[in-house]
């Protein structure tokens, strides 16, 4: 297998919280990780954008392409649209802090956005019981990632020449873009997907302990051969987003290796995955 630009983002889209990023070099079954760092997230943007023409590179992203779309139809009159089409809107909006923040107050308090606070995209309520609703007041890092993802897709989509599974990617050659949830791709390894987040620890060992446990257990359990250098392992004891980005990246490179290795969406799912987004996991 030729080399292959791998890369993992934990997008961690709150306020003043740049995205971690894992970067690394797939060479047959071995990914050799190069770095991990924070990068503001116009800086991300402009990274990824320098891959325009690398066909070879896979990006796991941890964020959610989408939201539900009765949302998208409540909130902007979109109905059946392609996640594209709102990327495109959200791009547009002039502001998007001052948006996120008049929105949160709608989605928490009443109204007719109150009952979308909770709501699952189709996909996720299906297959994946560990997902979080991308609208979700209570959980600020996720509310804002969403849309500040989406505001970055829609610019690696109209520059990049990228491919975003599950959307049609006829004529498109550019480097694939993966929604990847790190919970999903650690429980497919039957490792823990809990409590490496928890900033105080509630018994001995947490979270660095659990942390520990989770980078051993990737290299022997990851169907790829890893080795994490000194540097990237105290990083990642030091900061989940560093780990979760560690996590995409191994997702990323799996499916560089073989992209039938992940639950894809079904002949029934897939109308509903190209308006909404759809979590790539491995198969268990």
């Amino acid at each position: 297998m030729a080399e292959r630009t791998i890369i993992g983002v934990d997008f961690s889209g709150a306020k003043n919280n740049d995205p971690w990023v894992t970067t690394a070099v797939l060479r047959d079954n071995s990914l050799n990780l190069e770095s991990c760092f924070p990068l503001p997230r116009e800086e991300l943007t402009e990274r990824l954008l320098g891959l325009g023409g690398d066909a070879k590179a896979v990006i796991g992203m941890d964020f959610p392409f989408g939201v539900p779309q009765s949302f998208a139809e409540a909130e902007f009159g979109f109905r059946g649209t392609l996640m594209t089409e709102m990327w495109a809107n959200i791009a547009t909006l002039g502001d998007l802090p001052d948006y996120i923040a008049g929105i949160r107050p709608r989605l928490r308090k009443g109204g007719d956005l109150q009952r979308f606070n909770k709501l699952l995209r189709e996909g996720d309520r299906t297959n994946f019981p560990e997902a979080y609703s991308p609208l979700n007041p209570a959980a600020p890092e996720m509310f804002a990632m969403t849309f500040f993802g989406m505001r970055m897709l829609h610019h690696l989509w109209t520059k990049s020449n990228c491919i975003v599974p599950p959307l049609d990617d006829t004529g498109r050659v550019g480097p694939v873009l993966l929604e990847t949830m790190p919970g999903t791709i650690l429980r497919a390894f039957s490792l823990p997907a809990a409590n490496y987040k928890r900033k105080n620890k509630t018994n001995s060992g947490y979270p660095e302990g659990v942390r520990s446990e989770i980078l051993a257990g990737l290299k022997n359990k990851a169907p790829i051969q890893l080795q994490v250098p000194d540097s990237i392992h105290k990083e990642c004891m030091n900061s989940h987003d560093c780990l979760d980005s560690l996590v995409a990246a191994i997702g990323a490179a799996m499916w560089a290796q073989n992209p039938e290795q992940f639950l894809k969406p079904g002949p029934n799912e897939l109308e509903a995955a190209r308006l909404e987004g759809w979590i790539y996991a491995p198969k268990k």
